[in-house]
């Protein structure tokens, strides 16, 4: 009688996530924090050039947390590519808008 082959066992548990994919999820994270705080202070009439230069940098963090999450699949195989997936998702999205309102602000 032939012998059976033993079966490969694949854990998933000890896939880590790719740091630069962490990277783009809390940059996309404090650009929308950025976003709400602002979108306040200007309904609330308290708005300077601050209010657009920390806009600008969030619309900056934003585009930097879409090339860092993109950056991220390439990583390697070991790679747990969720929060990369969420981090590029989130942040272009929140570019996306950022860039809406700058265009927006552009034209006024």
């Amino acid at each position: 009688m032939p012998e059976r082959e033993s079966r490969s066992i694949y854990y998933y548990k000890d896939k880590k996530y790719s740091r630069r994919g962490l990277a783009s999820l809390v940059l996309a994270l404090l650009s929308l924090l950025l976003l709400v705080i602002l979108t306040a202070l200007a309904q609330a009439g308290i708005s300077s050039s601050v209010t657009g230069a920390v806009g600008f940098t969030a619309m900056m963090m934003a585009l930097v947390g879409v090339v860092e999450g993109l950056i991220s699949f390439s990583d390697g195989f070991v790679r747990s590519y969720a929060v990369s997936k969420a981090g590029t998702i989130l942040s272009g999205l929140i570019f996306a808008l950022w860039f809406l309102i700058f265009c927006i602000g552009m034209a006024a």
